[in-house]
């Protein structure tokens, strides 16, 4: 699917989905009593009178700050930002009042619009921030008549924009895994491209029905589960919940098609299939999924049939989940493939808009992140230390970003010349797919020299019931180097059998479960929490976990 030529801006694409599918269902947010639902074209009466209201309120706003769960009024605010010829700058609901201040004066943000349900939040901010002169409150719920009355008295007519491509839409802030957040500006084309490289790869249509549930300030749900339908003209359903029977019952009110995910809801999702299925059928459960597996291997869709039910129970209409944000266990994979539903796993960065590649249909090879999009280059770049075949992922093109926002410094150690830097550790097939083994800042080095990917344990640790969650780093040596140290997070049924000796048992079991690892990998140390500090994108927060863990006591 080629980007049209007449598309410059993303505000582009809601003005062709109108105008071609004006009353074809664009959004629905999940309320107490059903689903609130907008056409397209009222879709696009609320940006544009949105726009008009920016401009009347904040007419030289360079920069606008969207502070918001994920409802109908995130996009809207997005494309009126970008309609008002603005840069939205997104922002994550979960972060402290002082981390959202120094985003906004970084960004150098003059308006904020929030949800009405954050005005504490966005009071707390204005206070910190000077800069920050105008802060608007939407009422994500609808129940208020007075913004209603404020926007309707503004005309629902397009207002005149006079976007180039290359002009910068959104500013991401990074979610700082490692330490300080960055903000990453992408142009209109960064995306554009991206998200038509995408759907050309996954060749899906019009008629999808996609369930939002990530956090749309992050470009991987703002590309895959916004853009993506957008571009389409497709419907988005969102959840407004992260509980597991919501979020189930939303996939089968939306009759969802396609939905992006992450690793850390396959396994919650899974777990939910199995405690079903093993309800329904007891043993037979397993032993079915177990032969089903075997036949898959054999390139037997054996589970499309034999458990076309759970399928049914899902979504009759699904189509694929598409992971990304982290590597997913093939084993999970597996049990996916044996049940007759389809995974898409990905890769890519927020400086890279931010698919760098994908699986498809037709070319899903287990444990790899698929084949480069169309408009970029990669190279695996060998560096010091690394294990044969591997290197450092480098990549090229449209869809890489320019810089980092105000930090050239940063901006310098990133690049190569025209090369991104990702950071991440990769090899290559002779088939041309990507694998990716984990990143760089990640390795832990021991004395000897070895070289241990963290990932490849946490996959290890993770396959147990009794494990909830699990990370591993590593911390200083006895002598020189690291060694492995895991910070693991039992699950309640583990807690309840071992109240008394939780620490002890869950050593024994790491162990266990690690002894077909090389000594040097297994981990030396065993920490019990009951939770590992995340972002809100799921991933591990591992300068914050180190820290925490450099003052804590292991279990005996």
């Amino acid at each position: 699917m080629p980007l049209p030529s007449s598309v410059h801006s993303l505000v582009d694409l809601l003005e062709r989905a109108q105008q071609s599918y004006p009353d074809n269902c664009a959004l629905r947010d999940r309320a107490d009593d059903g689903y609130v639902t907008w056409s397209y074209r009222e879709y696009a009466a609320h940006v544009q009178r949105l726009t008009q209201h920016l401009a009347a309120t904040a007419p030289t706003a360079k920069a606008i700050g969207i502070l918001m769960p994920n409802c109908r009024w995130w996009g809207t605010a997005l494309l009126a930002t970008l309609a008002r010829d603005a840069i939205a700058v997104p922002l994550d609901v979960h972060l402290h009042v002082d981390e959202l201040a120094a985003i906004v004066q970084h960004a150098h943000m003059s308006v904020l619009i929030h949800a009405d349900t954050m005005s504490a939040t966005a009071a707390a901010v204005q206070q910190r921030c000077a800069g920050l002169t105008t802060v608007l409150a939407i009422d994500v719920a609808g129940t208020s008549p007075a913004m209603t009355q404020t926007l309707s008295a503004y005309p629902a007519t397009p207002w005149p924009h006079a976007h180039l491509r290359c002009d910068t839409a959104v500013i991401i802030y990074t979610s700082g895994t490692t330490g300080q957040p960055k903000g990453v500006p992408l142009s209109h084309a960064n995306l554009l491209i991206d998200v038509y490289d995408l759907l050309d790869m996954l060749a899906i249509t019009r008629g999808e029905h996609f369930v939002s549930i990530l956090p749309l300030n992050h470009v991987y749900e703002l590309l895959g589960g916004f853009i993506a339908p957008l571009a389409l003209g497709a419907s988005i359903t969102y959840a407004g919940s992260l509980r597991p029977d919501v979020i189930m019952q939303t996939i089968r009110d939306a009759q969802m098609t396609v939905m992006m995910v992450v690793p850390a809801f396959l396994r919650v999702f899974m777990e939910r299939i199995k405690q079903r299925g093993r309800a329904q059928r007891g043993p037979w459960f397993d032993r079915l999924l177990w032969l089903c597996r075997a036949a898959h291997a054999l390139r037997l869709p054996l589970g499309r049939v034999v458990f076309r039910s759970v399928r049914n129970a899902i979504s009759p209409t699904m189509k694929c989940f598409i992971c990304g944000g982290a590597p997913v266990d093939p084993a999970l994979l597996k049990d996916y493939a044996a049940l007759g539903l389809t995974v898409l796993q990905g890769y890519g960065l927020t400086e890279t808009a931010p698919v760098v590649a994908l699986c498809t249909f037709a070319h899903n090879r287990l444990g790899a992140v698929g084949k480069p999009v169309a408009s970029i280059e990669v190279k695996v770049v060998p560096y010091a230390g690394a294990a044969p075949y591997t290197g450092e992922l480098w990549v090229r093109g449209s869809i890489v970003f320019r810089g980092y926002y105000q930090d050239p410094d940063a901006t310098a150690h990133a690049f190569h010349n025209d090369w991104f830097r990702t950071g991440d550790v990769a090899r290559m097939d002779c088939a041309g797919y990507l694998y990716i083994c984990g990143r760089i800042k990640n390795v832990i080095v021991t004395e000897g020299g070895k070289n241990i990917y963290p990932e490849d344990i946490e996959r290890l640790l993770l396959r147990s019931p009794w494990i909830k969650d699990a990370a591993v780093i590593g911390l200083p040596a006895a002598g020189k180097g690291e060694e492995p140290v895991a910070a693991v997070v039992p699950n309640d049924s583990f807690t309840a059998h071992h109240a008394a000796t939780t620490p002890q048992a869950l050593r024994a079991h790491v162990l266990d479960l690690t002894t077909g690892l090389a000594d040097f990998k297994r981990p030396k140390k065993v920490f019990v929490l009951e939770h590992l500090p995340k972002t809100a994108s799921l991933k591990v927060k591992r300068h914050e976990l180190r820290a925490r863990l450099a003052k804590a006591t292991p279990a005996p």
